[in-house]
C-alpha cells in the first residue's frame, strides 16, 4: 500500500478505476491489481490516456488483432497522445507503451505502477508550475535549466531507468526543452 503522503496527492486527481469484471482475467501483480481496481489511475498525464479502464481490459492482441500470442502478455489500460497502447507486463509489471508505427517496438516507461505513480506525480507538479514566457504566450513553457535538474533527480531516485536510451520521459523531458527554446527564439 503506497504511504500517506502520496495518496493525498494522488485522491486530489480525477482518477479512474479499472471495471470490476476484468478483475481475475490477468495475472497482474499486486501493485498492478491494488492500482487498476482499487486506487485508480489519472484520467489523464499529459499525453497518456487511462480511458481503457472505463471498458473491459483486453491484451493487445485482442484490441489490435494482432496474431501474435507474443502481445497475450500486455493488458491495455491506456494510450498516448500518438494512439499507442499503454500497457502493462504481465510478465514483469513494467509499464510501457508499444509503437504501432515501428512494430510495437515496446518503449519504456516505468518500472511499475506504483512508480508510474509517483513519476506522475512530480511530473504533473513540475508541469502545473511552467511559466508564460510572455503574457500573451499561447502556453506556459518557461522552466529553469535547474527546476529541470531537480525533476531529473526525483524522477531517477523514484526509478532509475526513467532515462535510458529511448523511454517516454526521456521524450517527455526532451519536447519540454525544445518548446522551451522555440517559445524563447520568438522573443
Amino acid at each position: 500500500m503506497p504511504d500517506v503522503s502520496f495518496l493525498n496527492k494522488w485522491n486530489k486527481l480525477e482518477l479512474l478505476t479499472a471495471l470490476s469484471s476484468s478483475r481475475d482475467k490477468f495475472k497482474l501483480d499486486s501493485k498492478s491489481t491494488e492500482f487498476l481496481f482499487d486506487i485508480g489511475l489519472p484520467n489523464g498525464v499529459l499525453e497518456l490516456s487511462f480511458d481503457y479502464l472505463t471498458e473491459d481490459l483486453e491484451t493487445v492482441n485482442e484490441t489490435w488483432e494482432i496474431g501474435d500470442a507474443e502481445f497475450d502478455k500486455f493488458v491495455n489500460i491506456g494510450f498516448n497522445g500518438s494512439g499507442d497502447p499503454v500497457v502493462i507486463n504481465t510478465e514483469n509489471g513494467e509499464i510501457v507503451y508499444l509503437n504501432h508505427d515501428d512494430g510495437f517496438k515496446e518503449i519504456y516507461i516505468n518500472a511499475d505502477i506504483e512508480k508510474f505513480a509517483r513519476c506522475a506525480i512530480e511530473i504533473i507538479e513540475f508541469q502545473d508550475n511552467l511559466k508564460k514566457i510572455k503574457p500573451e504566450s499561447y502556453y506556459p513553457t518557461e522552466f529553469s535549466d535547474e527546476d529541470l535538474i531537480k525533476l531529473k533527480n526525483t524522477l531517477t531516485q523514484i526509478d532509475n531507468r526513467i532515462f535510458k536510451n529511448d523511454t517516454h520521459w526521456n521524450y517527455t523531458v526532451e519536447y519540454w526543452i525544445w518548446e522551451r527554446e522555440d517559445e524563447r527564439k520568438k522573443y
